[in-house]
């Protein structure tokens, strides 16, 4: 079982494509008859934790920049009231 069957599956899921995967599912038979069904979704929900904090921290990254910019334009609003106001 190769790392690209649960990886695609997920992208899938999160890019709300369709969930019907034959090759995910012949892989999930593949693991049970082999005995590493433990392996296939500590693989598949490994992934899941992954992508979701990729695109967390992205959310994160954004919200910093745009908070920055805000909070540079409110300060250099605030020392010229300062200024104006004595």
């Amino acid at each position: 079982m190769s790392i690209k069957e649960p990886l695609k599956t997920v992208l899938r899921k999160y890019c709300h494509v369709e969930c019907y995967d034959p090759k995910l599912i012949n892989a999930l038979h593949e693991s049970e008859v082999n005995g590493n069904t433990t392996k296939f979704y500590l693989i598949y929900f490994g992934l899941t934790v992954v992508l979701l904090g990729v695109f967390v921290f992205f959310v994160w990254l954004f919200y910093r920049l745009i908070y920055g910019l805000l909070l540079k334009r409110l300060k250099r609003n605030y020392e010229e009231l300062k200024k104006l106001d004595f």
